[in-house]
């Protein structure tokens, strides 16, 4: 078997099914698209950022600082993805009532 192939069915033998079948997608797929998932406003983030937490514990065999990087860069570009689609929803927008200071005025 090429050696890809039984890394994934290696995988197999893990107790957890759940966590298996994560390890399996972040393994196969460079770039999750959130964009299905924006429909529902910021109700998945915390569960996609769960997700990827629940792929770093427990630490697989075989598992390396690099399996860490890869898993911390899709979970921020992850984040990313949802801050891009709804700036509204992380920054406030400015309040119309500012009390602007004049030049040369101290609070």
């Amino acid at each position: 078997l090429p050696i890809n192939l039984s890394a994934l069915l290696e995988l197999n033998s893990g107790v957890d099914k759940k966590q298996v079948a994560i390890r399996k997608i972040l393994r196969h797929h460079t770039h999750l698209d959130m964009e299905p998932f924006l429909e529902w406003d910021l109700k998945v983030l915390p569960l996609a950022v769960s997700w990827f937490d629940r792929r770093l514990f427990p630490k697989p065999r075989g598992y390396s600082q690099n399996n860490k990087s890869n898993v911390d860069a899709k979970k921020l570009s992850t984040i990313y993805q949802f801050v891009i689609a709804l700036p509204m929803m992380f920054v406030p927008p400015p309040s119309k009532e500012t009390n602007k200071r004049k030049i040369g005025e101290v609070s």
